[in-house]
């Protein structure tokens, strides 16, 4: 299966997507220069994968204005950029913000352009949430009136074998004729993340190599601050592993500082002072991994979810690998901050390899279907979804379907099957309302 990813990233869902074999990168396209390196580094399931280090928008209008021609893609894979999303942004509304969300119909509109087999689309939850307008479901709305099959769910990736409870909204859209997954089965129980890094050696806080694993040093180092006259790695040390999930502000309120500590503590901010504030908080170890983001910020009173359990240091960069869920071979390239970046802007691979099993079987079940000899002597590396005729063929007049589709939600269908052995999209009689188009 011929997958067109776009907003590749770093490749950590490129890479989890395909480690199951039953798909390969054919296009891969990001804008940063060392997110794609991060790719290449490490995607070795196929050596003619095409990358092209440009904004997706700017491909997708060589391609409408014939500079560039439009391959055939059975797959395609997008992992909006979610920060237009996320309920951490204080800016919701800025040009910033706005531009980020607006990749979501330039998405569509790669998908409208290529009418994949199947098209699937990760982000945040909060983008199917009771918003107005709501993007989410403007989105599938708009893949029905493609004519997709579609079927959305909001997967915990401690759920599906994964080491976090990092939550992401799974958008699959099938074409007619292709079989579209029943459910997305949730595979496990979460795992606490103590048990995830167990094998790891204690790492000292002033550790910043380490021969053995470069990647186990901590994210940031704790110092002393001289224009707040406070030791940062003292007041960390003050705050107790016992019972878990202690923050700054819970040593604060339980009397665990120093009385030059205290004074310090009560000249920061509000949200810094308020007892559920995340400030320098320690992970909790009975429970799975805190969302990893892009950022590091102990010090942030709603992000600051970064301290070693056990340890008076923040987490490693291995360790942050670990709630991602890559495996021990995976490379990551740049500075501490960049890599950290990587990892925040990544689908966990768990995840992506869940995904890669669930649409991969789909598409072996939709290759079955197919007209041809018997499949005991069937030459199914050569099939295809265009033999097949799986491809969406919306004709050029409008409207583009004389009937109207209705999405099926995971709940609205109980079964305990992998794949479904009939399209889920159920087609009402109605007659097109013809429009008068504008000039």
């Amino acid at each position: 299966m011929k997958v067109l990813s776009l907003f590749a990233g770093g490749g950590l869902w490129d890479h989890g997507f395909t480690c199951s074999g039953y798909a390969e990168i054919d296009t891969a396209i990001e804008h940063s220069e060392m997110a794609m390196l991060n790719h290449q580094a490490n995607y070795h399931h196929s050596t003619e994968t095409q990358y092209k280090l440009d904004s997706v928008n700017a491909v997708l209008r060589r391609i409408l204005t014939g500079d560039e021609p439009i391959k055939h893609m059975d797959c395609l894979i997008a992992g909006c950029p979610c920060q237009g999303f996320s309920g951490l942004n204080r800016h919701p509304d800025s040009e910033g913000s706005l531009r980020n969300c607006s990749l979501l119909a330039t998405t569509l509109s790669w998908i409208e352009t290529f009418m994949p087999a199947y098209a699937i689309i990760e982000n945040l939850p909060r983008m199917m949430e009771n918003r107005s307008p709501n993007e989410g479901k403007q989105a599938v709305c708009h893949l029905v009136a493609l004519g997709y099959q579609v079927r959305t769910k909001v997967c915990e990736v401690a759920k599906f074998d994964g080491a976090s409870k990092r939550k992401r909204l799974i958008i699959i859209a099938a074409a007619p004729g292709a079989v579209l997954p029943v459910s997305i089965d949730e595979t496990s129980d979460p795992r606490a993340c103590a048990v995830t890094m167990a094998d790891l050696p204690p790492v000292h806080n002033d550790v910043t190599i380490n021969i053995l694993d470069p990647y186990h040093v901590p994210i940031s180092r704790l110092k002393v601050s001289l224009q707040d006259e406070v030791s940062l790695r003292n007041v960390v040390q003050r705050i107790p592993t016992s019972p878990s999930g202690m923050s700054l502000s819970k040593a604060y309120y339980h009397g665990h500082l120093t009385p030059s500590q205290n004074k310090w503590f009560r000249t920061l901010n509000d949200n810094h002072q308020a007892k559920n504030s995340s400030r320098y908080r320690r992970i909790d170890p009975d429970k799975p991994f805190p969302t990893i983001c892009t950022k590091i910020a102990p010090d942030s009173s709603a992000n600051g979810e970064m301290m070693h359990p056990f340890e008076h240091r923040t987490i490693s960069l291995r360790e942050a690998m670990r709630a991602m869920d890559l495996p021990k071979n995976f490379l990551l390239i740049g500075t501490v901050a960049q890599q950290y970046g990587v990892l925040g802007n990544g689908v966990p691979y768990s995840l992506g390899a869940m995904l890669g099993r669930v649409v991969g079987k789909c598409w072996r079940a939709t290759l079955g279907r197919g007209a041809g000899p018997p499949a005991s002597t069937r030459n199914k590396e050569s099939q295809t979804s265009v033999q097949l005729g799986l491809s969406v063929t919306v004709p050029n007049i409008a409207p583009r379907r004389h009937k109207r589709a209705i999405v099926l939600d995971e709940e609205d269908e109980k079964s305990d099957g992998n794949v479904s052995s009939t399209s889920d999209v159920v087609f009402l009689e109605a007659k097109p309302v013809k429009k008068n188009r504008l000039e």
